[in-house]
């Protein structure tokens, strides 16, 4: 007779309890490239609709913050952990010289075989902000038409938020009243646009915010 105490059967309680606190919904990673304003941003969401954490995982990228290496990293995690149905790669365009890199690496024929734990296909979605993530923040307060300079998206948007501070967290609650005009607006910036035309304004955050709201039940 096998002990209670015994590690074989303490290793089973353990995968027993951790496949125990999956929700029915998929299971999603989130890796980002800034390790602050991203990350807390989908945190806050996940915390605000008690998503599960198992169903729902936030990292910021550990390898650098190019795009190219926020997909690598996601790559590289999902290859230790396959228990995923979908990966959002979540960047900016900012000035990285190497930005079309990562929609080069996401659309190679390696990455479109993924295939996690379960043999079903995962795909791998751009979450990208041009020119960055303040853009999906400011049309939650205005319109914007043209492409313009980061340091201008962040004066526009402390014109909304006063003291707006990358790292201070709390964003999604001071932004989510007005969040169903940021997807509208988002929507139009992203129709019939391609996140590799780095010309004009374009986030589809909304996306992602979508896929979490689903998880919720909960409508815009």
């Amino acid at each position: 007779m096998v002990r209670d105490s015994h590690p074989r059967l303490r290793q089973l309680r353990k995968l027993e309890r951790k496949k125990a606190v999956r929700a029915p919904y998929d299971r999603i990673l989130i890796v980002t490239e800034g390790s602050k304003t991203e990350p807390l941003y989908f945190k806050e969401i996940r915390a605000a609709y008690r998503l599960n954490t198992a169903n729902v995982e936030v990292l910021p990228s550990e390898v650098g913050t190019l795009p190219r290496q926020v997909v690598e990293y996601a790559l590289d995690y999902f290859a230790r952990n396959k228990d995923y149905d979908q990966i959002y790669t979540v960047f900016d365009r900012d000035e990285h010289r190497r930005y079309h890199e990562a929609f080069d690496l996401i659309s190679s024929k390696a990455v479109n075989k993924l295939r996690n734990s379960a043999k079903q296909k995962v795909k791998i979605t751009p979450v990208v902000s041009i020119p960055c993530f303040e853009l999906w923040l400011l049309l939650h307060f205005q319109d914007v038409h043209h492409l313009m300079p980061r340091d201008d998206i962040f004066n526009y948007l402390k014109n909304h938020l006063p003291g707006y501070n990358k790292g201070q967290g709390g964003h999604y609650n001071l932004t989510v009243g007005n969040i169903g005009d940021a997807i509208r607006r988002s929507k139009r910036l992203s129709d019939g646009r391609n996140p590799r035309d780095d010309s004009q304004p374009y986030t589809n955050v909304y996306e992602l915010i979508e896929r979490l709201y689903a998880f919720a039940g909960k409508n815009i």
